[in-house]
């Protein structure tokens, strides 16, 4: 801190996480290997990797501990002023991330109707306006309520995302499904349809029981092995991640969008958007080309990172460059000229003191 290396929400990351550990000297091995990430990360991106090695040097088990704690499971209503009250929901880390996926996904399901209403009365006020003729919306077939498209105080949401999920988890919690469902004429089955989504990363060891460590959701935190057992043997997708020697994707194709497969790979090796300091998950982004295609850009491994839309965006229309180095490090370089290397998510694994069993 007194070189100006890191900043004290830096050094209280690593104090924080750290307090778990007991013993000393493993303390003290922790914050030389965690001050070394840090000197050249965000303080977002220090606090996932330092609880991640936290993690992996505590002696107890990630199932012992995560029981403990599961033990501690409440809901906590803090009073505020305005007659507004806050809802604390201390509960295990995989069901907090699916909540939150899916009351997303249904408030941007909700955001869609909306902006269909809004295209519709724009279309039809133009429409109007060059007959000189007054109208209404009528889209009974499209389930967009009648609007005067003159009519400044039309009756469009304009809720924000974060003010429609907190609407969706109220109407869900008090009526098992949301009151209103404005998309069951356009999405089949309608808010009640949709599903959380989260994506798993953990080693062979820890799926087969060997180990009980390395599962992480979303690489953003690590959740307990049952859990992570019981996901992925729901799921219909299984993927392999190896470096080397074994490949297990389509490097290079001819054409523009990646095949599943380099999507998959990418999910797993970004595991969030790759702009310095942003944290949206790889599966909510979209497959940049890092040299752009139009200008002869490959379609393959190297060539592609996950970035979510503000910072593709930004990248597309702005003097922000992108240079993929080895080893899926993305070199960034701001209008200024100044660069910052980004280093893809690392998967840290505890080797088993017993052999492995095949």
């Amino acid at each position: 801190m007194e070189g100006g290396r890191i900043t004290k929400q830096h050094a209280d990351v690593i104090l924080d996480l750290g307090a778990v550990l007991e013993d000393a000297e493993v303390r003290a091995a922790f914050e030389t290997v965690v001050l070394e990430w840090a000197e050249a990360e965000t303080v977002g991106r220090t606090r996932a990797y330092a609880r991640q090695l936290a993690e992996k040097l505590d002696p107890r088990t990630m199932k012992e501990r995560h029981e403990d704690a599961a033990d501690e499971r409440s809901i906590t209503i803090v009073d505020l002023d305005n007659a507004m009250s806050q809802i604390i929901l201390m509960v295990p880390t995989v069901y907090a991330h699916a909540v939150l996926d899916r009351i997303t996904q249904q408030a941007e399901a909700i955001k869609n109707v909306d902006l269909a209403c809004r295209r519709e009365a724009a279309e039809a006020a133009r429409a109007a306006e060059a007959s000189g003729a007054e109208t209404n919306i009528d889209a009974d077939a499209g389930g967009v309520p009648d609007l005067d498209a003159t009519d400044p105080e039309a009756d469009f949401d304009d809720r924000t995302i974060d003010q429609i999920r907190a609407d969706l988890i109220i109407d869900l919690i008090l009526t098992g499904s949301p009151a209103i469902d404005p998309t069951l004429d356009e999405f089949a089955g309608g808010l009640g349809a949709i599903r959380a989504q989260v994506q798993i990363t953990m080693p062979l060891t820890t799926l087969t029981g060997v180990t009980e460590g390395g599962a992480e959701i979303d690489g953003k935190a690590p959740i307990d092995p049952d859990a992570a057992q019981r996901l992925a043997g729901m799921t219909r997708v299984w993927d392999r991640v190896m470096y080397d020697p074994v490949n297990a994707v389509v490097l290079t194709v001819d054409r523009y969008k990646p095949t599943p497969r380099q999507r998959r790979f990418l999910h797993a090796r970004d595991q969030h958007c790759r702009f310095p300091g942003c944290r949206r998950p790889a599966r909510r982004c979209q497959i940049d080309h890092n040299d752009e295609y139009h200008d002869g850009g490959a379609t393959c491994i190297r060539n592609l990172a996950c970035l979510c839309v503000r910072h593709h965006t930004m990248k597309t229309e702005t003097d922000w460059t992108a240079k993929q180095l080895s080893g899926g490090r993305i070199e960034w370089t701001t209008p200024g000229g100044r660069r910052h290397v980004d280093e893809p998510p690392r998967v840290i694994f505890t080797p088993s003191p017993e052999p492995a069993p095949f």
